[in-house]
């Protein structure tokens, strides 16, 4: 397998060929629109061999976590949050209704219907990772299985 990457001025886009192949296109191939929540990652910083790729609409795999990151939610709660400094992989749950920024990637909120007060966006580190999931989780806290679509 591998990705299809989508670049435009502003941002660049990684997508498993099964997203890609979700998207719709006009029959010249020269345009796409796709209904994902993808990970928008800013121009000029893929060359800093920054990668994120989206598992599903809430979670996402980003391959370093030493920066801050801007979360806004619906209730325009904004806070910032200082992530771990880790230059591996890290999984981060941002609820739909919530977006986030960074110096490196973009994930915008999606319009939902109202949500509980447990959802909030959480950085995570990879315990394990199969064919079909990723085990994620805090410590010894109990860990959480995603499913890998």
């Amino acid at each position: 397998d591998g990705f299809v990457i989508l670049r435009n001025f502003e941002y660049q886009v990684y997508l498993t060929f099964p997203q890609y192949e979700n998207c719709l296109g006009n029959t010249k191939g020269t345009t796409s629109v796709c209904f994902h929540r993808p990970c928008l990652i800013k121009a000029g910083h893929s060359q800093e061999n920054f990668k994120c790729f989206m598992i599903n609409q809430t979670d996402f795999l980003i391959s370093r976590s030493d920066f801050t990151i801007q979360t806004l939610c619906r209730d325009q709660t904004s806070k910032r949050i200082d992530m771990s400094q880790s230059k591996e992989y890290s999984h981060i749950s941002v609820p739909k209704h919530c977006q986030i920024n960074s110096k490196y990637f973009l994930i915008k909120a999606v319009i939902t219907l109202p949500v509980f007060s447990s959802d909030i966006i959480d950085v995570n580190k990879i315990y394990k990772i199969d064919q079909d999931n990723i085990i994620v989780g805090k410590g010894k806290e109990k860990h959480r299985k995603i499913s890998i679509k």
